[in-house]
């Protein structure tokens, strides 16, 4: 019998799956709130990951400390230092053993734990999302059934034989009349009810707990507890730390002196990083330089369905010296093709001494998509963006008009063969530059991050900054010939 069953349910999916229910399952709005609800959940386990890892550093540096304090005195014993290292080492002691120790469990309880908790009912929703596949399924089957037995209850009496041909499986070898057929089918019309009460039911539970997680989310109490406790420990950690050892300052005489050389190393340090933020790269001297607004309008004239492009290289004699020239005459320059033209676009920006996103911002990008570079959580495409709007301005504008434009290319796939992930990986190394102190093995670890950084600018460039249409009118010397 249980075989039986199992066929007949094989039998039934099949038939669901060719009739799209299946896919139906999960679309609009249910389909928008559940890849929410998974996004949430991957960013909490992401995180809680990095909680884990922060804890564990702070252990390691506390355990680190107190082995470099108790090397320190055994080096000074039986030495006039020996008095100082020795407390010094002794103080060290005790904040592990006491504030570190009260920080790790409220660190593990209310941060690390906490943020577990959030994600106790993933198990639930996946069991729901199960039911609520079944009982779609459960649904469409009974809503055809009781189609079918309807429209026969309503034919004509022309069609009296063939129902009780039909309908002689379902009862019994006794031929039965319209009373019987009436009473299947209230009987159907009660299964579907029922089955469409359980569809309701899952739905509207996961709807319930969707927007119950996403509402705190954007509250900003999803979180608060952990976050309160993470401030805490901080401050606990610290600021009995500093009473402690402002204690041994009289101990170590040089202590005030290096102090107040830290003072002016965090003044020139603030200073130094105030002038990167205030400074905006000299090379790019507006948002719409000239050979970067015409090589676009030739492309777009005339280059768009060109299979290839971007990837295909130009004649490198023609395109050198047209980069150098940071210009393009079209009427003197009649032979460049469409390759040669990508190749000056590509090469324009390779060769601006400052990359357009410059050097000393490379770690705050790269930092955003390192652990995601196959863009699979939405809060690494909200961070990029936003990262774009940080810049300065020029160079934030002139990377929007650039992704705005290869955006278009990419709508041609089909035909130039170059998605928006192949033209990231043709424009990734000309917009970031890896600091030239960057060891080589970390600088390949990170091309497929700035590969996936290029390729969230160009399919979302819509909401990138861009100069204005006029700016770029101004800026363009190229006439299309059907234009002239």
């Amino acid at each position: 019998m249980q075989k039986y069953k199992d066929v007949k349910r094989r039998i039934k999916e099949h038939a669901m799956q060719k009739l799209g229910v299946v896919e139906a399952t999960e679309d609009g709005e249910f389909s928008a709130e559940y890849t929410n609800f998974k996004s949430t959940c991957m960013s909490l386990q992401k995180l809680k990951k990095k909680m884990e890892v922060h804890l564990d550093a702070i252990r390691r540096m506390q355990d680190t400390g107190n082995d470099l304090t108790l090397e320190l005195a055994a080096f000074h014993q039986n030495t006039d230092a020996a008095t100082c290292t020795v407390a010094l080492a002794q103080t060290m002691f005790s904040l592990q053993k006491k504030e570190f120790a009260s920080v790790e469990k409220l660190f593990t309880d209310e941060v690390v734990d906490a943020t577990q908790l959030l994600l106790w009912r993933i198990p639930d929703v996946d069991e729901k999302i199960h039911d609520r596949r079944n009982n779609l399924l459960d649904y469409d089957a009974h809503l055809r059934k009781y189609e079918h037995i309807f429209k026969l209850n309503t034919e004509g009496d022309d069609l009296a034989n063939k129902r009780k041909t039909l309908f002689k499986p379902l009862f019994s070898k006794s031929s039965r009349g319209d009373a019987d057929i009436a009473e299947e089918l209230n009987i159907r019309k009660l299964k579907l009810d029922t089955s469409e009460q359980a569809v309701d039911d899952t739905t509207n539970w996961l709807l319930e707990h969707f927007e119950e997680l996403e509402m705190k989310r954007q509250h900003g109490t999803l979180l608060e507890g952990p976050l309160s406790a993470f401030v805490a420990c901080h401050m606990h950690l610290h600021r009995n730390g500093l009473d402690q050892l402002d204690n041994l300052k009289m101990l170590f005489e040089s202590a005030s002196i290096f102090g107040d050389r830290l003072n002016k190393l965090d003044s020139e340090l603030q200073t130094i990083e105030a002038a990167k933020t205030d400074t905006v790269d000299t090379n790019i001297a507006c948002s719409t330089p000239q050979i970067v607004c015409d090589c676009i309008a030739y492309i777009k004239s005339c280059g768009m369905t060109t299979e290839g492009i971007f990837r295909i290289p130009g004649n490198c004699a023609r395109t050198d010296k047209l980069i150098q020239d940071s210009k393009i005459d079209f009427l003197v320059d009649g032979e460049l093709t469409v390759h040669d033209v990508c190749t000056v676009l590509k090469g324009w920006f390779r060769k601006l001494p400052s990359p357009i996103i410059p050097e000393w911002r490379y770690e705050d990008l790269i930092s955003i998509v390192r652990d995601d570079v196959k863009l699979e959580d939405a809060i690494t495409i909200s961070n990029l963006i936003s990262f774009v709007k940080t810049l300065p301005a020029t160079n934030a504008e002139l990377l929007g008009l650039l992704s705005e434009f290869l955006s278009s290319v990419s709508e041609f796939q089909q035909v130039n063969r170059m998605s928006a992930r192949n033209l990231a990986t043709c424009f990734a190394p000309s917009l970031i530059r890896a600091p030239l102190s960057l060891p080589p093995n970390r600088m390949m670890e990170d091309i497929q991050a700035g590969i996936s950084a290029v390729e969230v600018f160009i399919l979302h460039a819509s909401k990138l900054p861009t100069p204005s249409p006029e700016m770029v009118f101004q800026s363009t010397s190229f006439i299309p010939v059907s234009a002239a």
